[in-house]
């Protein structure tokens, strides 16, 4: 997608399907946009637990590497069963994110997550 100067904008685990050939399918493209290599971007959209920083900064933003950090958060709850900056799973997410974005956005901004007891080249990847 990115080859072909397009992001997505929304990556998250909910916009994943996969086909009866163990292929992924990226779904929702509701927020996706044409990007270009000198255009930064500064509205804000996504889904709050796959922000990045500059997003919840509310920073000018590449909106490919906006896509490249959600995919980081996707493997990590792939991995853990939880968001890395809420220590969450999704149903506790939903009553949690309204009452504490800031504080989830004060982690992501900081860059405090635990990293989970994994191998070594897992956590490397991670």
């Amino acid at each position: 997608m990115h080859s072909q100067n397009y992001a997505h904008r929304d990556i998250k685990l909910e916009n994943m399907l996969i086909d009866e050939y163990n292929c992924i399918k990226i779904i929702d493209f509701g927020f996706s946009c044409a990007i270009s290599s000198q255009r930064l971007h500064k509205i804000l959209c996504g889904t709050p637990c796959y922000m990045s920083p500059e997003l919840v900064s509310k920073q000018k933003y590449n909106p490919a590497s906006v896509d490249i950090w959600a995919l980081g958060i996707l493997f990590y709850r792939m991995l853990t069963g939880v968001f890395p900056f809420s220590g969450m799973c999704f149903v506790v997410w939903l009553s949690w994110i309204g009452k504490n974005e800031s504080i989830l956005f004060k982690r992501i901004k900081k860059g405090e997550f635990v990293v989970p007891n994994l191998s070594f080249p897992v956590k490397n990847l991670l």
